[in-house]
């Protein structure tokens, strides 16, 4: 999806900086709005796997099914 953003014609540098940057991370942001969901979920899960393998030994199977449990 392309828009054009009207920063990008503007002569403040910094105007020009901030509108190439969005435009580059534009479809990102608008599937943000779509699923809210930020990195900080990821990050949570990623937790609780090591947090599994590392306290009982067990695999990343083992802790991916523990995951999946606690969710539903």
């Amino acid at each position: 999806m392309k828009t054009g953003i009207t920063g990008l014609r503007s002569r403040a540098k910094p105007v020009v900086k901030v509108a190439k940057m969005l435009t580059k991370h534009l479809d990102g942001l608008l599937t943000y709005f779509q699923y809210p969901i930020t990195n900080a979920v990821s990050e949570g899960l990623n937790s609780k796997i090591k947090g599994q393998r590392e306290g009982s030994g067990t695999s990343a199977t083992t802790a991916l099914e523990f995951c999946s449990r606690a969710e539903g």
